[in-house]
């Protein structure tokens, strides 16, 4: 259960004269239980002298926070955590340019840290490798499949329609590459450990899998693509 539930359950059974006023409630039904937040009900308040009707009130209001508790349970079903391929996706897509891979990713799968720098402590995964991708290509056209991600506690201005925008303008593509469990991804695509070994005999385990990753993307060209679509796809 969020602050905002804590707070209005006992704002609401506090036996207070101020209540919410309808304008609450109603945005309670429609699912933004946020405001419902104490720190606003000053501006969303009036006071009522009938003790009887100050408990139909908050009848309703125990009524809507079922509803909305519900709502937010449901809700928090629906998203989770990128898995390993999907985060592997947006690595390979900076290091591909293909936007491609970004599509493979569930629109459900997003990130969430406070402790990140503003701007980036909430993204959808998905908006992420096509923000990164649509820079890299210097392709605005791209920036419209990525959604922001903010809350009153997370600020994900960063990855945002907008910002990707102003990112392509400026013309500058990243040089950057992010890290991900390349042996698990190519033996996904049918690459073999014999062969890793057989390339790089004097490196084992993830070493090898770089090494071979860095190398088969170029020697293969078209056979490498080919196989990228072996690759699980999350967007449904």
């Amino acid at each position: 259960m969020s602050i905002a539930h804590f707070a209005t359950i006992a704002f609401v059974l506090s036996g207070a004269a101020v209540i919410p006023a309808p304008g609450c409630i109603q945005g309670c039904w429609e699912g933004h239980y946020t405001e419902l937040l104490v720190i606003r009900r000053i501006s969303c308040s009036f006071e009522f002298e009938d003790a009887n009707l100050r408990s139909v009130v908050k009848l309703a209001m125990l009524a809507c926070m079922g509803c909305t508790l519900c709502a937010a349970t449901t809700h928090a079903d629906e998203t989770r955590a990128p898995n390993e391929f999907e985060r592997a996706y947006t690595a390979m897509a900076i290091d591909l340019d293909a936007h491609d891979l970004c599509n493979k990713i569930s629109p459900n799968a997003q990130e969430k840290n406070w402790f990140n720098s503003r701007g980036t402590q909430s993204y959808k995964e998905r908006s992420r490798c096509f923000l990164y991708v649509a820079v890299n290509t210097l392709n605005p056209y791209l920036c419209r499949y990525v959604t922001e991600l903010s809350d009153w506690l997370h600020n994900g201005s960063y990855y945002s329609l907008d910002n990707c925008r102003k990112l392509v303008a400026a013309g500058r593509p990243f040089n950057f590459s992010l890290s991900f469990n390349r042996g698990l991804i190519m033996r996904q695509m049918g690459y073999r450990d014999s062969e890793v070994a057989a390339s790089f005999p004097n490196l084992q385990g993830e070493h090898a899998w770089h090494r071979f990753y860095l190398d088969v993307r170029k020697r293969d060209g078209g056979l490498f693509q080919q196989r990228l679509t072996k690759l699980p796809d999350f967007s449904k």
